[in-house]
């Protein structure tokens, strides 16, 4: 599903401080105009079983029931909540 304006975006700074603004956001969070145009052309349309950010995987969630950082959840937890559906449906 491609990223909307309203969508979670994680950033970090050179100092290592962490912060998630919507994508609408970001070109004047991070003062690079066109920012959010590049993070939506970059990762619109992808879903991934890797946090581009933590770099946890899907098993690792499935293994824990944790995400490991803010951006996990746009990147590895739909695929997360699916498989919780299907198991639950599924009576396991």
């Amino acid at each position: 599903m491609p990223k909307q304006p309203s969508d979670p975006v994680e950033v970090i700074d050179s100092h290592g401080y962490r912060t998630v603004v919507p994508l609408s956001d970001l070109d004047r969070t991070v003062e690079i105009t066109g920012a959010g145009k590049l993070i939506a052309n970059l990762f619109g349309t992808e879903q991934s079983s890797k946090c581009h950010a933590c770099g946890q995987t899907l098993e690792e969630a499935k293994e824990s029931g944790l995400m490991g950082c803010a951006a996990c959840y746009e990147f590895i937890y739909p695929l997360y909540a699916s498989w919780i559906s299907a198991k639950s449906n599924s009576g396991d």
